[in-house]
């Protein structure tokens, strides 16, 4: 690496951690928020929590609701679309999220970036579901949008367990401590 390209190296990092420290400086208050609620979070031992359904498929949510119901012992609600996971989000302390991609009228993952990037559940984990995409895109559309997890339909109560406990670290008795961090 020659010195000139050194220097230029140097010149865009500084003026990267400048921007960088501009923007930490003006939402400051904000973060340190974000953080004390986050270290709450994540301490906070959940004894039932509150898992959040949204497909449109009446089966699923039923199949899903029962698992979570004898399974951890989580309270459940549905919601056949985003407006109404949206409303349940506003009224309920929801611990997990289940959203299927496909929805009528607004996508799944346009949920998840609300919920993301709102004060409704932005720590909760979130396993985004499909059966019309393959897992290559399902996995792409989960990252982007925020999701923790994804499976693709169908799938076996078996493997979405496993990713429960994989998101939350589950003890033998399977309490709901805290949340897995490991994004």
């Amino acid at each position: 690496m020659t010195a000139t390209k050194l220097r230029h190296d140097q010149d865009e990092a500084r003026q990267s951690w400048s921007g960088l420290e501009s923007i930490i400086s003006k939402n400051t208050a904000a973060a340190e928020r974000f953080c004390q609620s986050a270290k709450q979070y994540a301490q906070t031992k959940v004894e039932h929590p509150c898992v959040l359904i949204v497909d449109d498929e009446p089966r699923v949510g039923q199949s899903l609701e029962r698992c979570f119901e004898q399974v951890f012992g989580a309270h459940v609600k549905h919601s056949a679309n985003v407006e109404q996971a949206l409303a349940l989000a506003r009224t309920y302390p929801i611990h997990l999220v289940i959203v299927d991609l496909h929805l009528p009228g607004r996508p799944g993952w346009q949920l998840v970036e609300e919920l993301r990037t709102s004060s409704l559940v932005p720590l909760a984990p979130v396993i985004l579901i499909s059966g019309l995409v393959d897992d290559g895109q399902l996995e792409e559309i989960a990252t982007k949008c925020g999701a923790n997890a994804f499976l693709h339909k169908p799938f076996e109560l078996e493997a979405l367990k496993a990713k429960v406990k994989h998101l939350f670290r589950l003890d033998q008795t399977g309490d709901f401590p805290q949340v897995a961090r490991a994004r």
